[in-house]
């Protein structure tokens, strides 16, 4: 395979006396959606907080394109658990901010946005405000306004994982199309083994704090995959692999 788009090596960090990484290794190809999991506590969001810029490691290095960006940020699209929308601008206002931080014009922005709202299935919501619009709307609009960054590498940090169960399969399955048809390269921390078998060409498994890649999976089958396929024999038998290896971590 090609160089990786991004490769994180031997990255490190503490927090006083707590060690919240040890060692993380990974790396994430153009074109791959590669997902996280591991307990609560691993280190899995401080990884892609480092992988953004947002925190430095203690040790280790960050490369994107074979070229450190160690304590640097910009070159990543970040989406966090919570939607962060501005209150009191509409939908449209919100997603346009890269861009006009960016340096586009509203008028110029506006446009952009507006031509990409019905792919992310706000069609006809773009001058509401964001506490007119369900949960899983306003994921929708996040992630629109983190694809408008225009950054090609894009960090989810569990963004489903505070919606109902029936929004949350509703969205996983519109991620699904939206990265196949779009060719997103995507780096996606959870806790739920189906979403990651679902979305993921390759999963990396996280011990318990202090965190390391514990385990590399590559999922069986071509992606966009739909919710049917998760029962199919060989995904049940990744589930499983996958769940002994959380399980006996945490009994360890």
């Amino acid at each position: 395979m090609n160089q990786p788009l991004i490769e994180v090596q031997a990255v490190e960090k503490a927090f006083g006396e707590t060690v919240a990484l040890a060692s993380a290794d990974l790396t994430v190809h153009s074109g791959e959606f590669v997902s996280i999991i591991g307990q609560s506590g691993c280190g899995k969001s401080t990884l892609l907080d480092i992988i953004s810029g947002l925190v430095g490691p203690d040790r280790g290095d960050i490369f994107l394109d074979g070229q450190s960006v160690l304590h640097s940020t910009g070159h990543a699209g970040y989406m966090p658990q919570q939607d962060v929308l501005l209150p009191w601008r509409t939908i449209i206002d919100n997603v346009i901010l890269p861009l006009q931080i960016d340096g586009t014009t509203k008028k110029a922005a506006r446009k952009i946005a507006q031509e990409q709202l019905p792919k992310f299935g706000l069609e006809g919501f773009g001058d509401r405000y964001p506490d007119a619009l369900s949960g899983g709307m306003k994921q929708r609009a996040s992630f629109l306004r983190t694809c408008l960054t225009k950054k090609k590498l894009l960090l989810l940090d569990e963004p489903f994982g505070k919606l109902d169960a029936l929004t949350r399969l509703e969205m996983q399955q519109w991620l699904v199309k939206l990265a196949h048809s779009m060719s997103l390269t995507i780096l996606f921390v959870t806790h739920d083994i189906d979403e990651a078998l679902l979305l993921s060409d390759r999963i990396y498994v996280m011990s318990p704090r202090p965190g390391r890649i514990v385990k590399e999976l590559h999922v069986e089958g071509e992606r966009p995959r739909s919710m049917e396929t998760l029962s199919s024999p060989q995904l049940q038998e990744q589930k499983q692999t996958l769940l002994k290896m959380l399980f006996d971590q945490e009994r360890s």
